[in-house]
């Protein structure tokens, strides 16, 4: 089946079986790798993307879902200005996120300062929940969040 989607700001086609994973799609097809294949369940945040801007397991997406659609990976999320202050936000407040996380948790962070205005701990802890690594204090994770959810905010509003 021919597929047709963005991939990082780029439209792009695939001749592929319908039932392909995502995940395997971006690492095969495009040398895609900070997307990662662990779980394969879904259940890690080691494959996410930004599928229509929200935060998806890769791994468990199908190629046929995806036509016509825009992925995000982290490959092209890092080089935004978002994802700067949130690594530097993150960094400040004593968080460092392990290679195994790092894709999943910056995707969802993105999604998480985008939709809402104000945050609360159970808002972060609901968006964390895909994610299953333990590498860090989830005090400074959140510390470093909400820094970079004001920061981000501040910008927008043209007070950074």
């Amino acid at each position: 089946m021919t597929i047709k989607f963005i991939l990082n700001n780029i439209e792009v086609v695939v001749d592929i079986d319908p039932f392909t994973r995502l995940s395997t799609i971006l690492r095969e097809n495009f040398g895609l790798f900070f997307t990662k294949e662990s779980c394969l369940s879904g259940e890690c945040g080691a494959c996410t993307v930004l599928l229509d801007g929200v935060p998806v397991p890769s791994c468990v997406i199908l190629a046929f879902t995806v036509k016509n659609r825009k992925v995000i990976t982290l490959e092209n999320y890092e080089k935004t200005e978002n994802c700067e202050i949130i690594k530097k936000s993150l960094k400040s407040a004593g968080c460092y996120l392990c290679q195994y996380c790092k894709q999943g948790r910056l995707l969802v962070i993105q999604h998480l300062i985008e939709r809402h205005k104000e945050l609360s701990d159970t808002d972060i802890s609901e968006a964390l929940s895909g994610n299953l690594c333990e590498c860090i204090d989830i005090k400074s994770l959140k510390k470093g969040i909400k820094l970079a959810h004001l920061t981000i905010r501040r910008k927008k509003a043209g007070k950074y």
